[in-house]
């Protein structure tokens, strides 16, 4: 395992050392948010990256998330962007 903080900004230093710990064969597994930036940065001969990629369900309370989620919209819409 190797492990990085989140919204970590990964490097080529990063991305040898996530290639060596994935031994000869070669599997790397990461969420999809990782995924997309280690994508630029990984060798084009390894074995592609796996991603897990997470999808939200909400079984009970899905009225109140709405109605909050429209309550922080809509206070959101009514101030200005604000700047620096």
């Amino acid at each position: 395992h190797v492990r990085h903080p989140d919204h970590h900004a990964f490097t080529a230093d990063d991305v040898a050392a996530i290639d060596a710990a994935a031994g000869p064969a070669g599997i790397v597994v990461c969420t999809l948010k990782d995924a997309v930036k280690l994508a630029p940065l990984w060798p084009r001969a390894r074995a592609p990256l796996w991603y897990v990629s997470q999808t939200l369900v909400v079984d009970r309370g899905a009225e109140v998330l709405e109605r909050e989620c429209d309550r922080v919209l809509t206070a959101r819409t009514a101030t200005g962007p604000t700047v620096g």
